[in-house]
This record gives C-alpha cells, sequence and structure tokens, in this order.
C-alpha cells in the first residue's frame, strides 16, 4: 500500500505487510535509477507503536531532504555515526580515572611530591573493584565504603584512611573543576 501525494521525485509512504501479519511503515525513493527503502517504524494496534500520522511526518522529512538533493539513507547513516560518536566522547567523559588523574596532575603542578604514591594507590586499591571506565558521579558512596571496608579487612587501617582521605580530595577538586566559571 502507497500513500498517494501526486507529486515525482519526492518518495512514498508505504505499509510493508509480512506473512506474519506484522506491518512496517517504509518510505520508497529512487537515487539514480535504483529503488531504495527506509524502515520508517511498527504499526499495530498497541499502544507505543508508530501511528499513520508519525509515519506520514517522518516521510515528509525525507521528502524534503530529496527535494534538497540529499538521499534521506545516506543522511541518516550520518546521524547515526555522528551520534555514536557523541556518546563515545560522552562516555569516556568524567570517568573516574581521568578524575585521578585529573587530581594527581594538579598535586604535581602545586609541587606535592607524594602524587605519584596518591595515584598508584588509588589506583591499587580501586581498580579491582570499579571500573576505571565508570563515570565519577556514578560512584556511590557504597561503593567507596566497599573498597575502604576490603583493606581494613586485611588489615591496611592506616592506608586505609590515607585512600579515603586521597577520594575526598580528588572528589572536592572535581567538584572545583566542574564549577569553575574559567
Amino acid at each position: 500500500l502507497w500513500d498517494q501525494s501526486g507529486q515525482r521525485g519526492i518518495g512514498r509512504l508505504g505499509v510493508k505487510i509480512f506473512t506474519s501479519g506484522k506491518k512496517q511503515f517504509v518510505f520508497r525513493y529512487y537515487q539514480q535509477q535504483k529503488e531504495k527503502f527506509i524502515s520508517i517504524g511498527l504499526f499495530s494496534a498497541r499502544a507505543g507503536s508508530m501511528t499513520l500520522t508519525e509515519a506520514r511526518e517522518k516521510a515528509q522529512v525525507f521528502s524534503q531532504l530529496l527535494l534538497g538533493g540529499k538521499d534521506p539513507k545516506l543522511h541518516l547513516e550520518q546521524q547515526e555515526s555522528e551520534q555514536k560518536k557523541i556518546d563515545a566522547e560522552s562516555k569516556s567523559l568524567g570517568t573516574i580515572d581521568e578524575l585521578f588523574h585529573s587530581y594527581t596532575e594538579r598535586m604535581k603542578i602545586d609541587g606535592k611530591r607524594t602524587y605519584e604514591d596518591v595515584r598508584n594507590a588509588l589506583v591499587r586499591e580501586f581498580y579491582p573493584y570499579i571500573d576505571r571506565n565508570t563515570k565519577a558521579c556514578d560512584v556511590t558512596t557504597d561503593d567507596i565504603k566497599y573498597v575502604i571496608s576490603k583493606m581494613i579487612q586485611r588489615g591496611a587501617i592506616t592506608q586505609s584512611n590515607r585512600v579515603r582521605s586521597y577520594v575526598m580530595a580528588a572528589f572536592n577538586h572535581g567538584m572545583r573543576f566542574d564549577n569553575d566559571p574559567r
């Protein structure tokens, strides 16, 4: 079934009906005499599925791209690629590893000779229990208590106090860094 707009060169909205009874909205267009399809969404009587109005709106966007000389499928692929890139960048920003690194680098700049010891202690004690790629904002006090308790259980009470102090200082550094208007 194809929607009739009466215009050529802008593609058509259609409904593809599978033997299973599933109905899918598709957008059909031609690029260099080749028929191309873009899946728009599933249609069903259940809530949460795409309506005909929503499908027509999406098809209209694709038609506008065609009128502008762009291939809608290529446009979607570029958007998807850009979104993946943004997601990867945001995933790598603000990790616990970056927080510890930033904090110890600040110590180094400030002339603190113990910056390497602090970094090594944080890495040695935290990474076995908390993944280094975990967002710093996702680390909870329970996570920190767990790491400290593991140190106390093995008898490293003095070191556990130091590491607790380092972690507090690192998070305070991160909060200052995040809230610094410069």
